[in-house]
């Protein structure tokens, strides 16, 4: 399972780094230039996951 838009927001990130915790997700994207840039070191500790980039090409700052 691969949850979607990690970085998005914090309620976002905080959420799927529980859902790693609980190993109900295997992989994640993550959301280059989101508002949450924090939670990438407990990302790496909440176990192992298959992480993608999702890169913003239609709003914002790419």
């Amino acid at each position: 399972m691969n949850a979607d838009d990690f970085a998005l927001n914090a309620s976002c990130s905080n959420g799927i780094i529980t859902a790693v915790k609980e190993g109900r997700l295997q992989a994640t994207s993550v959301l280059a230039g989101g508002e949450d840039q924090v939670s990438y070191n407990a990302l790496n500790e909440a176990g192992d996951v298959f992480i993608n980039a999702h890169l913003n090409l239609l709003e914002g700052k790419p």
